[in-house]
């Protein structure tokens, strides 16, 4: 169940850009531990003791719905996986090149990546 969640990095550059939303995971701030569910009363984790953790779901649904930034990933016939991210500037649009990577897993660390990287860059 794990690899459903981004890296404690990419939840603290997440935060860095505005990410704030209720997770069903968070990374304990003492020993970066990942810990999934909510608590007993159905509250999420407590944001004094644990940083979120979104899943990869939640994390490219936030750039999409706040930066704009389209993400897909493909499989190719040749058994690898390739990824790109999409985005409009003043109505023209702009393209990452595809990337080649073995598994899927790997196109969708890669692309979180680059969506990072392509936000901080705007700011």
């Amino acid at each position: 169940m794990t690899q459903e969640f981004i890296s404690y990095e990419q939840s603290l550059a997440l935060k860095e850009l505005g990410f704030d939303e209720p997770c069903f995971g968070g990374y304990d701030m003492e020993t970066l531990k990942l810990w999934i569910g909510y608590l007993n009363d159905g509250e999420q984790f407590n944001r004094e003791y644990y940083y979120p953790a979104p899943t990869f779901s939640q994390t490219f649904r936030f750039f999409r719905e706040r930066h704009g930034l389209y993400s897909h990933i493909f499989s190719q016939s040749n058994g690898t996986f390739v990824w790109c991210i999409r985005w409009y500037v003043d109505g023209l649009q702009k393209d990452i090149p595809y990337q080649d990577v073995t598994t899927w897993e790997e196109a969708e660390f890669a692309c979180l990546i680059k969506l990072i990287e392509i936000v901080k860059e705007k700011k």
